[in-house]
């Protein structure tokens, strides 16, 4: 099998050498093939210029030399919020579990949406699979707004018992 020689590489003293200028030429053409308005992708063709904006200072130097560049510049550090969360498991007994504790679950940003889905289900009984479509926002209003008339018909409860006493003392 016949191999290739890498033009990198190439032993021949005449052989040109690639610059980053030669790579930014082209860059150019595939930025124009981009910008075409019925074939093209105009946010490629942004993100082409963007590069080769960042390019330009380094047109002469030779290819080999970009990529020693590249490699040293590092990977890019993820920004907090996509950085993974911690595991919090949820308390045993969501059942049964104070509005107290709900209102924690709710305020815990660590807590994943499926996490709120089973609170939400064995808490107050809203269907997991609605929980699950909803953003996690969407998900905690909608246990928010459970707890909330879970508190309303406690208060409801209280005065009707007041009522109740009251009624049987007059009778």
């Amino acid at each position: 099998m016949k191999q290739e020689a890498d033009p990198v590489e190439a032993n021949d003293l005449d052989a040109p050498v690639v610059v980053i200028g030669d790579i930014l030429r082209c860059l150019s053409a595939i930025e124009d093939i981009q910008r075409d308005v019925r074939t093209g992708n105009a946010a490629l063709a942004a993100a082409i210029r963007t590069f080769a904006e960042a390019l330009k200072p380094h047109r002469s130097r030779p290819v080999p030399d970009l990529t020693d560049l590249l490699a040293g510049l590092g990977a890019p550090k993820a920004p907090a919020h996509a950085r993974r969360k911690l595991a919090v498991e949820l308390p045993p007994a969501l059942m049964t579990l104070p509005k107290s504790g709900v209102e924690r679950i709710l305020a815990d940003d660590r807590y994943v949406k499926s996490q709120l889905a089973e609170l939400g289900f064995q808490r107050f009984g809203i269907s997991r699979s609605r929980l699950c479509r909803l953003t996690k926002a969407a998900a905690v209003e909608a246990i928010r707004g459970a707890l909330e008339h879970e508190r309303s018909l406690d208060a409801i409860s209280e005065q009707a018992q007041v009522a109740a006493r009251r009624r049987s003392r007059a009778a």
